[in-house]
């Protein structure tokens, strides 16, 4: 199907003939006189004000396995082999594709005396089989010598990118697939009696926390990648303790070992996300007991604070040096690899979305405990505050010797 030209190009049309481009190369080229840029594990590019390449590293070279010297005067979307350079006469910049491209839209940005960055997919059709990549693509103002260029970056996301799909569509299915499973052992409970009725309240809660992982493992990547969205709510401190403590009693971790609310806990009423904030404490809850032999007791208490409330998990075992000095540090266990995030999502979750602040505590006749510190009220994020324009980098080559 033909689809016409935009009135205008995106960006301009004219480009600088091979001659300029040349005397810009020499020019740029300053930049890399010691090979740092080379050094680097990004794509490095400077651009003309016409968007065409006048430098670029040893990396955009071996990545697109062409001569660097091929690339001068090219624009970035010809020189990666996109597949829609050729819709236009005036090639990359100008065709009814650009409008939509991260590249164009931060270089447009650059020109503009900006720094920008975006996403740019670009579909190759320059390799034996067509490619879709996925680069982050960075671009900020450059002066050499009183002459104006562009200085850009890029990298290579492609992979990031895919697995970010294939998480979402596994959290999705997974979590249907769970769901109905945990729905249908909710209607078996109800119509089955006898040992067939024990059977199946103990197949509910299995399904149940399986459900109830899965939310945790997404919600988990979500905080991670800044997607979550906070729920404000108006809760009292002693109810989520009393509810914590009565879904542990019944899992496997707390078996012969005591969880006790501290019965002098303050009844206070806050705002905060209670789906966060039951998520830190579980996973607190979790480790404690999972800390604690036989016998001992966990100790969950809530108290008013100078600023808010404080909540505090408490267990009697006490923390070697190395385990206090790594413990909120991503991926680190004691329990083996594989694990590592339930400390670490705690504060994420703490202090990046509720306001407030984790710290632990451990030693001698005192045992360990984790305080998480929250306001009285959830803060609002701020939105729309103003930042400058990233300064113009200036630099002036240095004199020709000999």
């Amino acid at each position: 199907m033909h689809m016409s030209l935009p009135l205008e190009p995106f960006l301009p049309a004219q480009r600088a003939a091979m001659d300029v481009v040349r005397r810009q190369a020499v020019l740029a080229g300053t930049l890399n006189t010691s090979g740092v840029l080379d050094l680097l594990p990004l794509i490095v590019m400077v651009l003309n004000q016409d968007r065409q390449i006048v430098l670029a590293n040893k990396n955009m070279g071996t990545y697109l396995n062409r001569p660097q010297a091929e690339l001068l005067g090219l624009r970035v979307g010809e020189a990666l082999g996109c597949d829609h350079r050729h819709a236009a006469p005036e090639g990359c910049g100008t065709t009814v594709f650009c409008c939509h491209c991260g590249a164009a839209r931060a270089i447009l940005k650059g020109l503009r005396g900006g720094h920008d960055v975006q996403e740019c997919r670009i579909t190759r059709d320059d390799l034996a089989a067509t490619s879709a990549v996925n680069f982050q693509f960075l671009s900020t103002p450059l002066s050499l010598a009183g002459e104006n260029f562009l200085f850009v970056t890029m990298l290579d996301v492609s992979h990031e990118k895919r697995v970010e799909l294939f998480e979402r569509i596994f959290y999705h299915d997974v979590l249907d697939t769970s769901a109905g499973i945990h729905g249908l052992c909710g209607l078996l409970a109800g119509q089955v009696s006898g040992d067939l009725r024990d059977d199946t309240e103990i197949l509910l809660g299995a399904s149940a926390r399986l459900v109830d992982q899965i939310l945790a493992q997404r919600q988990f990547a979500a905080a991670e990648n800044r997607e979550v969205e906070v729920q404000p709510v108006k809760l009292g401190t002693r109810f989520l303790l009393i509810e914590l403590a009565d879904f542990f009693r019944r899992q496997g971790v707390a078996a012969g070992k005591r969880l006790v609310v501290d019965q002098d806990s303050a009844d206070l009423f806050f705002e905060t996300d209670k789906n966060l904030l039951y998520r830190v404490l579980a996973n607190l809850t979790k480790n404690a007991l999972e800390a604690s032999a036989q016998g001992e007791t966990v100790t969950l208490s809530c108290a008013a604070a100078a600023e808010g409330v404080e909540y505090s998990v408490h267990n009697p075992g006490v923390m070697d040096e190395s385990v206090r000095l790594q413990l909120f540090t991503r991926f680190y266990s004691t329990k083996g690899p594989g694990r590592g995030l339930g400390t670490y999502s705690a504060r994420l979750l703490t202090e990046e979305y509720l306001g407030g602040r984790l710290t632990a505590g451990s030693g001698p006749g005192q045992g360990t405990r984790f305080t998480v510190a929250l306001p009285l009220q959830l803060p609002r994020p701020v939105s729309g505050a103003s930042s400058g324009e990233a300064p113009v980098w200036t630099l002036t080559p240095p004199a020709n010797e000999g």
